[in-house]
């Protein structure tokens, strides 16, 4: 508890020091990106600084960010020498994660940000934006994180056992499954669109939903429900059988075996058919045409991210691995 709390206090300070001495060096579209629209709006003109100072900028940057992930690594190396099991990694890193989460919405954002307007100082004609004024800015964000703990707790605490190893994972096997996989879902989704473009507005954004929609014909919602639910059926079943026969055993193992096989192709759904795709996919889709969520960032804005940060990372991810798991376990 001491040593964990002691690393907590250590990454606090780090940060503290961070959030104070970064405006001096830092690129204003850098640093507003953080910050509310209508303070991006009035800073948007703002000179940056000289090149010399955005270098030690990036370097200041990189070195925090070394530092935190050198501090979860001593919580990590401390833990396996005091033979911590699963539950005590899990606990510490929660105990951390959770009460630099406490420092950062109380000290940086409530006080530093908000009460006293620091940045204010080296922005000046933000001066009067009413968000300086409003406590819940950035109230989404450390939700999101908030709920996300846990999981990426479990994450950590495991990925630690795995390198004392007390446990056992063909990790090679692992990533070459996810890719092969990543590379067929991708593959029969393209391809699925080309046979029956108009169902897959279905699963688009909500603007392009409503317009696409009085051309959409059930019978070609139904075919493309039978491409792609088979498709994942496939996923499952051959991951469960190549960790079989990789020799993969034990519950959790083949849990976060398919949870990082699926994540794999979570990210190459987001990459492929939510980066890529919608450009393309316009001519296609009858009455949307003129749909403004077709631009890049609307799409990701209200859909991908979304889904690829949320949905599958909570739920399609971790139901893919009790299904590994459970596949598995039944051979």
């Amino acid at each position: 508890m001491i040593t964990t709390l002691a690393a907590l206090a250590a990454v606090c300070l780090l940060s503290l020091a961070f959030i104070l001495i970064i405006p001096h060096f830092a690129a204003t579209k850098a640093l507003m990106r953080f910050l509310p629209r209508d303070i991006r709006e009035a800073a948007k003109e703002h000179p940056d600084p000289p090149v010399g100072r955005q270098m030690i900028g990036y370097l200041l940057t990189a070195l925090a960010a070394a530092g935190y992930a050198g501090v979860l690594f001593f919580l990590g190396a401390d833990g396996l020498r005091r033979g911590y099991g699963f539950w005590l990694l899990f606990g510490r890193y929660m105990l951390f994660l959770y009460g630099y989460k406490l420092f950062d919405i109380l000290v940086q954002d409530q006080y530093i940000v908000i009460t006293r307007k620091y940045f204010v100082q080296f922005y000046p004609e933000t001066r009067g934006c009413k968000s300086w004024d409003d406590r819940s800015f950035n109230i989404k964000n450390q939700i999101i994180r908030l709920i996300a703990f846990p999981l990426v707790c479990a994450l950590m605490a495991w990925i630690t056992l795995i390198i004392r190893g007390g446990e056992w994972m063909n990790w090679p096997r692992i990533i070459l499954d996810g890719l092969a996989m990543s590379l067929l879902f991708n593959a029969v989704a393209g391809l699925g669109f080309l046979l029956v473009p108009q169902a897959y507005s279905t699963m688009f954004p909500k603007e392009i939903r409503q317009a696409a929609a009085p051309f959409v014909e059930k019978k070609d919602v139904r075919t493309m429900k039978l491409i792609l639910y088979p498709l994942y059926l496939v996923l499952l079943v051959y991951w469960a059988v190549s960790a079989h026969f990789a020799g993969m055993t034990g519950f959790w193992n083949l849990f976060w075996a398919g949870y990082v096989e699926m994540t794999m192709v979570s990210l190459s759904d987001f990459l492929i058919l939510d980066c890529w795709l919608p450009p393309k996919a316009k001519p296609f889709i009858k009455g949307a045409e003129h749909c403004k969520a077709w631009k890049r960032w609307e799409w990701l804005k209200t859909l991908a991210i979304p889904e690829h940060g949320l949905l599958w990372t909570l739920i399609v991810c971790p139901v893919a691995g009790l299904a590994v798991a459970g596949l598995n376990m039944l051979f």
